[in-house]
């Protein structure tokens, strides 16, 4: 990616960022380290009981619960959970420095009613922006880039890694987890395409809006004229 790119995909996420040094994607979460077994838990107790115990787990660590949704047709739910951005001391971006975690849960009833299976996705966030990670789970995301540096330090989902670990061994401690998810577990529900593809042209349409003043100069004969190629939107 060239500067010029990075600096617009840090824009959809809500960052400035200079224009200097080499820039990485941020495509990383619990998952990719995880995978699928060591992402979740067999859990002997109903859904109710379950979605209230994951709740406590993660606000008890200072995650907010956003959102909870029924995601698929048997009741599964999905839960959000996300902390407050804070400011990290690095001169590699500048103006808008948040960084932050998002965190994924779903919680989902067995074929009886009286068990559940617990799956969990952490991921960091930079300004608010949730990266698109590669870890087989569709999710509302965004293209992030970051200085590599800043990247490695701040934005590998090591902290989120933390967390997942946690929450899972309180489970375990607790009684609820009884044992791993199975290596043929399924893949969490993902967003649904029209979620997606809505996703995609907002953030088309944010990078296009950024790049167009910025995309014009004055020629001599004192017109302007464009000198970068605007994203097309569809």
């Amino acid at each position: 990616m060239t500067s010029s790119r990075a600096v617009v995909a840090l824009v959809v996420a809500g960052v400035t960022a200079s224009v200097t040094g080499c820039y990485s994607d941020i495509t990383a979460s619990t998952r990719t380290y995880l995978g699928p077994t060591g992402s979740g838990a067999v859990v002997g107790r109903p859904l109710r009981d379950t979605v209230g115990e994951v709740t406590r787990l993660f606000q008890a660590r200072g995650y907010a619960l956003l959102e909870q949704r029924i995601d698929a047709p048997n009741g599964e739910r999905r839960l959000k959970f996300a902390t407050p951005m804070k400011t990290v001391d690095d001169t590699s971006i500048v103006q808008a420095k948040y960084v932050g975690s998002v965190f994924y849960a779903w919680v989902t009833p067995d074929a009886a009613g009286t068990g559940t299976t617990v799956s969990l996705l952490g991921k960091p966030t930079l300004a608010g922006a949730e990266p698109c990670t590669h870890d087989g789970v569709a999710l509302v995301c965004s293209q992030v880039t970051a200085p590599r540096a800043f990247a490695d330090r701040y934005l590998r989902a090591h902290t989120e890694l933390e967390v997942v670990h946690a929450v899972l061994d309180d489970l375990t401690r607790e009684g609820f987890a009884v044992h791993a998810l199975p290596a043929d577990a399924p893949a969490p529900t993902p967003d649904s395409a029209t979620e997606l593809r809505l996703a995609r042209l907002a953030e088309c349409r944010a990078a296009r809006d950024y790049a167009v003043p910025n995309t014009l100069t004055v020629a001599p004969d004192g017109s302007s004229m464009v000198v970068a190629e605007l994203p097309r939107c569809y």
